[in-house]
């Protein structure tokens, strides 16, 4: 449904009730608690994700999250592992099958990135 481009949502700057909250919490729980005692629904709801999610890979992240990019860069000194540039990085994965994980990830410049992949490739 939503609303019109420039319509104001109706729950703008209102803060969300004590009792919501709890009721949310109690959601929560609930969800966790069924999965914990019926395992069959947690794998149910797995393989309907993964025929909808063309690019599902059994629940890794493929892609680095904003505070991992940021780690990285930090660790590479912000430059491009390559060539030294020090604009526009990219995260590139190491071992392309493997984890997306800081030890995996590589600060690279876009051409290098480009690079990179043709020689995987």
């Amino acid at each position: 449904m939503g609303h019109k481009k420039g319509q104001i949502p109706w729950n703008l700057g209102k803060k969300m009730g004590e009792h919501t909250k709890e009721h949310n919490i109690k959601i929560g729980e609930g969800v966790k608690k069924t999965f914990e005692e019926f395992p069959e629904i947690k794998e149910k709801m797995k393989e309907r994700i993964k025929e909808k999610a063309g690019n599902w890979k059994g629940g890794i992240i493929r892609f680095p999250s904003i505070a991992m990019k940021r780690r990285v860069f930090e660790r590479d000194n912000y430059e491009c592992q390559d060539c030294g540039l020090k604009i526009d990085l990219d995260c590139h994965h190491l071992d392309p099958k493997g984890l997306t994980v800081d030890e995996n990830l590589v600060s690279l410049c876009p051409n290098c990135h480009r690079l990179r992949h043709r020689k995987v490739a």
